[in-house]
């Protein structure tokens, strides 16, 4: 019983899984290797073993700290350090510490961005960025609305879907009809056939422009 109670402590600002991140961080301090631009972990399992020591949920339970240490060398060997200096690649940013941090408190209490119901004032977060973006590129905050997505593919999934209802008001109750068809560039985003997929208008409705070319300087 004490074992649940520490998995789903009742009482706020347990410290119990800031114990179980610090023994993780020492983990990963302790077996990761010289400083690259991946993490390379000194006793990983294998893949054969990964896939035979994992094989069934175990109906015993584990010991948490036995849980992290044991991700760790399974999953973590070869994971992209975005930190490190010689990391440089421009998409993906290396977190820092305090957001880090807020994440994890965040975690703590599963904040759902849904309706306020399930989120307090956590979805006041997407409308304090939007202005401070707003205001960083000199907009009217009044005027700017914000949509947080998961990424490039959602971006243009949501661009698509925007570009049809406003092609087609009524769309939503009769379908994308036959005749639709979307520009795209080439050399565009490889989303833009994933994203025609999953709204239905079908790769084969994709038309590509050429693009003008010329250099770019930065």
């Amino acid at each position: 019983m004490k074992k649940i109670k520490n998995l789903f402590p009742e009482d706020v600002g347990n410290l119990f899984s800031a114990k179980l991140f610090y023994a993780g961080l020492k983990e990963l301090k302790k077996e990761s290797e010289k400083k690259e631009f991946r993490i390379s972990i000194k006793n990983k399992d294998s893949k054969k073993q990964l896939l035979n020591n994992l094989e069934k949920i175990p109906e015993e339970g584990m010991d948490p700290k036995e849980i992290i240490t044991g991700s760790i060398k399974s999953f973590f060997d070869k994971i992209p350090n975005w930190r490190s200096s010689k990391n440089q690649y421009n998409i993906c940013a290396p977190t820092n510490t305090t957001s880090v941090a807020l994440s994890a408190l965040a975690q703590e209490y599963n904040i759902h961005n849904i309706n306020s119901d399930f989120s307090g004032n956590g979805l006041m977060v997407e409308k304090v960025i939007s202005i401070m973006v707003a205001s960083l590129i000199g907009k009217d905050i009044e005027n700017v609305k914000g949509i947080f997505s998961f990424g490039g593919t959602a971006s243009n999934m949501y661009a698509m879907k925007i570009a049809l209802n406003k092609a087609i008001p009524n769309i939503g109750k009769i379908g994308i009809p036959n005749n639709v068809y979307m520009l795209i560039t080439e050399d565009c985003h490889f989303s833009h056939k994933t994203v025609a997929d999953w709204l239905g208008i079908g790769t084969d409705k994709l038309i590509v422009i050429k693009a003008r070319r010329r250099e770019v300087y930065s």
